[in-house]
């Protein structure tokens, strides 16, 4: 989908960003990496907080264009919609396996315990790796937006 389409759909608005903004998240990024990390965890407890911090880096990355995500239609359905715009293909590359992860993450809401560990070790390495991909990203073509760490 184009920006242009998600707009027309009322999926996102056009809004400004700043630094701090980005900041925030990226350190609720971390925070949820390191959950998903703990000993002792449950699968489902492991998907949930990994696909938080996966989710939350698609976030950054469509804030990051100037947009944010709308709730019409679903929230979170709509943010992997708009991460299909993001002009980079390694970053929205991510969209598909994160809407399926949504639906899992979904379906557990409901029916737990529901995953296995092994989607989510699998979840969580994904995330780790979309981590340095957005945060890459974002030095390279938004350096504003970053204290280019």
């Amino acid at each position: 989908m184009s920006w242009t389409s998600l707009l027309a759909e009322r999926r996102v608005a056009r809004e400004g960003v700043d630094r701090a903004e980005i900041e925030r998240y990226l350190a609720l990024v971390a925070s949820r990496l390191a959950d998903a990390g703990l000993e002792g965890l449950s699968a489902d407890g492991r998907f949930t907080a990994a696909y938080d911090a996966a989710r939350t880096l698609a976030v950054i990355a469509i804030r990051a264009c100037g947009y944010r995500v709308l709730v019409h239609g679903g929230g979170h359905k709509n943010t992997f919609l708009a991460l299909r715009a993001v002009p980079n293909a390694k970053v929205a590359g991510e969209a598909a396996f994160l809407d399926q992860c949504r639906r899992k993450r979904n379906e557990a809401s409901y029916l737990a315990p529901h995953l296995s560990l092994a989607e989510a070790d699998d979840l969580l390495e994904k995330a780790r790796e979309y981590q340095f991909a957005v945060q890459y990203w974002l030095v390279e073509e938004h350096p504003e937006l970053t204290s280019g760490e």
